[in-house]
């Protein structure tokens, strides 16, 4: 039997390690999704993001924009967009941690 899994691991390419990781039913987090950064989602440079270019960059729709406008002007500074994702990379954190 060992035989046997030893020469199927090795036709699939499989490392010693990811062998050894599956044996023992090691438990090998998945990395979350890089959120993108503030400098990335500011397209034209002014210092704002606005709820389009966030759209653009799958970060912050709907509510989630509204909720970060803290002062409610219809931009976020760099500040409101850096605690909003700090936000979201915890609900992420929460969320993998409850699933695994």
């Amino acid at each position: 039997m060992k035989h046997t899994l030893l020469t199927v691991a090795g036709a699939l390419g499989l490392s010693a390690l990811s062998m050894a990781q599956a044996a023992q039913h090691v438990y090998v987090p998945i990395p979350i999704n890089p959120l993108p950064s503030f400098k990335y989602v500011d397209v034209d440079e002014n210092g704002a993001v606005v709820r389009d270019e966030a759209n653009h960059a799958h970060v912050l729709y709907g509510n989630e924009f509204i909720a970060a406008d803290k002062d409610g002007n219809g931009w976020l500074s760099k500040q409101e967009y850096d605690q909003a994702i700090e936000k979201v990379r915890s609900m992420q954190t929460k969320r993998r941690h409850r699933s695994g």
